[in-house]
């Protein structure tokens, strides 16, 4: 009867007493080596590598890099290290790059965005000159981009920095709802973004210059058009706050 187990050879010699024949363990952690480290190197190692140059680092080990790192920002603890550690500033860099792909500029708009829930994470990307990076890519990178956006204009110091500062971030919104190319949930995030900068007079008047009602209320004709019953409820809520935060009167 054939035996079909797997067999068993015994050898003495040193090649087959120790088998693992792998190179030596380098003395130095690879610099482009993507993988989650232990401890408190977990996200400096993979910004490490973000740092890298577009000749030091393939378009594909980026995108992987990327979408490792995006993974980790789950908790505000890793959140707190990525600003720490400035990883916006190698995001920054790559979104704004002429040569990065889609794949990796929605990569960083999402790291971006996670790391912007945070207020140290929105003063750091104002530190470091990101709203206008963020403006641009409203246009390259709508669905991405206008999360980002939204975590600063739904709190009270990043609608503040989107005021502060000199790109016309309301005005490139406002195109971007109008867009005829635009996805109804961006255009839908972009009106979102609006009703939250509508919550000063400043907001108010730069608003009604961009001819930001006339935006929304082609939005809620979309909705009813073109989507469904739910999707129509939620341009109509969107709607609403942005017209009671344009009506309703503020402190001056």
């Amino acid at each position: 009867m054939q035996s079909h187990s797997s067999r068993h050879y015994a050898s003495e010699a040193l090649s087959d007493r120790h088998p693992y024949k792998q190179p030596s363990f380098e003395k130095e952690p690879r610099k482009d080596e993507i993988a989650e480290a232990y401890g408190d190197r977990q996200i400096p190692k993979l910004v490490g590598v973000l740092h890298l140059t577009e000749e030091q680092l393939p378009e594909s080990e980026r995108v992987h890099c990327l979408k490792l790192f995006s993974q980790l920002l789950s908790t505000q603890e890793t959140k707190v290290k990525a600003i720490q550690t400035e990883a916006l500033q190698p995001l920054l860099t790559w979104l704004s790059h002429p040569n990065s792909p889609a794949a990796v500029r929605q990569l960083c708009c999402n790291s971006i965005s996670s790391m912007c829930q945070l207020q140290q994470g929105r003063a750091a990307l104002v530190a470091s000159g990101g709203v206008p990076v963020l403006t641009e890519a409203l246009v390259s990178t709508p669905d991405a981009a206008v999360q980002a956006v939204k975590a600063f204009a739904t709190c009270a110091d990043g609608a503040a920095a989107l005021h502060a500062s000199p790109a016309p971030v309301t005005a490139a919104l406002v195109k971007l709802v109008n867009h005829p190319g635009s996805s109804y949930t961006a255009a839908r995030d972009a009106a979102v973004c609006i009703s939250g900068l509508c919550k000063s007079d400043d907001g108010v008047i730069e608003a009604l210059s961009c001819e930001a009602p006339r935006s929304l209320g082609q939005l809620c004709t979309r909705a009813l058009r073109h989507s469904s019953a739910i999707a129509a409820g939620n341009a109509g809520q969107d709607e609403y706050c942005f017209w009671h935060a344009l009506l309703v009167p503020h402190p001056v």
